[in-house]
């Protein structure tokens, strides 16, 4: 299967698990909001492969502006880093690769879904109302967007993402 294809496939289940697990704007995936003024710069989409990962420094560049031009746009594939308030932790998703999910609120009140894959990274441990800044890539859906590859690639061909809480990295 080609990369794109399973990008979607993996999509698709985390937004049935997310309409299984009650009503998406329920969790905050029915606001896409904020007055956003975001070039369209892709912020790493494309990177080649063995591309210096990117760390933490205290503070998340705040690409939320990003993230809601590319949800107006209906582009994905674009590496982000950003910083939100944890606005609703939902059960795991236990279909292939596990994924811990949680919805965040960003600065611009933007919401989106994080898919963290726990078969890769170490869970966080995240409570509604934290403050979490993470790395990872966009995917469009017409609920906000996901933001996964929030870890190290184990197979070295792309910028890891993260996600950093209370002072601990999780990749």
């Amino acid at each position: 299967m080609t990369r794109r294809l399973l990008i979607l496939i993996a999509v698709a289940v985390l937004y049935g698990a997310a309409q299984w697990s009650g009503s998406l704007e329920d969790i905050g995936l029915g606001r896409p909001g904020g007055p956003a003024t975001a070039d369209s710069s892709d912020h790493g989409a494309g990177s080649s492969p063995g591309a210096a990962e990117s760390t933490p420094t205290g503070y998340a560049t705040d690409d939320s502006s990003v993230i809601a031009q590319a949800f107006r746009d209906g582009r994905s594939d674009i590496v982000v880093e950003i910083g939100g308030e944890v606005e609703r932790v939902l059960p795991d998703d236990r279909d292939g690769s596990q994924h811990q999910r949680f919805v965040l609120r960003l600065e611009n009140d933007h919401t989106v879904l994080v898919a963290h894959n726990i078969d890769l990274a170490e869970r966080v441990p995240l409570d509604r109302g934290d403050h979490v800044d993470v790395r990872g890539e966009f995917e469009w859906n017409d609920k906000g967007g996901v933001i996964h590859w929030t870890h190290h690639d184990p197979q070295g061909r792309r910028p890891g993402g993260w996600v950093q809480h209370e002072g601990k990295l999780y990749k």
